[in-house]
């Protein structure tokens, strides 16, 4: 035997006029009325009608039958049609999702929102991760390497600094072969030493090994190529002393 709270495969829905929101043509907008396991949709449909208009020999010609519009009105087959279409959406919609568990309730807010998408409720969007600076993804870096030498744990502060005037906006991930080329070029253009810029590209693949990124790009293993000799080769010492 069924349990006597299961619930019917069976929804009524009903159309009428609002004859309270009649405009100043005398149209009444169309109104749906659906109801189904104790609950209740009501929506207006977009259709509007005139209820009634005078006929021929001074009788009164209806218009809306009181579930459809009739023949007299010239647009009775475009609108019943457009009804009809509502009333099977949201029959066969009911249908469905009564299907999928027999004898449960539909809710209310199921239906409506697979019949009117715009009705469902909104899907939570996550919160926007915020990128972290060169310098906070360096600072925990070294705290988690803080049983390293201070010289080491400091040495990367120069490209934090750098960044912070080069481009504040520019990100670790960020940092593509092409904006490690500019910043390479800019540094050169600083006349930095070799050492110097591989101290700051290190830097660089820190905070990616730090974010969990690729950072073995050949790219961005720097090579002392072309930054300016700062040092005097063995040579050039002994020339100078002669």
């Amino acid at each position: 035997m069924l349990n006597p709270t299961a619930f019917k495969r069976k929804i009524s829905v009903r159309f009428y006029l609002r004859l309270t929101a009649k405009n100043q043509n005398g149209l009444c907008p169309v109104r749906l009325t659906a109801r189904w396991h104790g609950e209740e949709m009501q929506r207006d449909t977009g259709e509007v009608v005139l209820p009634e208009r005078p006929g021929k020999g001074g009788f009164i010609e209806v218009l809306w039958d009181g579930a459809r519009v009739t023949r007299s009105h010239d647009q009775h087959v475009h609108i019943n049609a457009r009804l009809a279409k509502l009333e099977d959406d949201i029959t066969t919609t009911f249908f469905r999702q009564y299907d999928l568990a027999p004898f449960e309730k539909v809710g209310k807010a199921a239906l409506m929102g697979a019949v009117y998408p715009a009705t469902a409720a909104p899907v939570p969007v996550a919160a926007p991760v915020v990128s972290r600076t060169f310098r906070q993804v360096l600072e925990e870096w070294k705290g988690e390497n803080r049983n390293l030498a201070k010289d080491s744990l400091r040495k990367y502060d120069q490209l934090a600094t750098m960044m912070e005037t080069w481009r504040a906006d520019l990100r670790p991930e960020q940092v593509t072969q092409k904006v490690a080329k500019e910043y390479q070029q800019h540094l050169l253009d600083l006349q930095k030493s070799d050492a110097t810029i591989k101290v700051h590209f290190g830097g660089i693949r820190k905070c990616l090994e730090q974010l969990g990124l690729p950072a073995e790009m050949v790219w961005l293993q720097y090579s002392a190529k072309n930054a300016p000799q700062l040092d005097l080769e063995i040579e050039e010492v002994r020339r100078l002393i002669q």
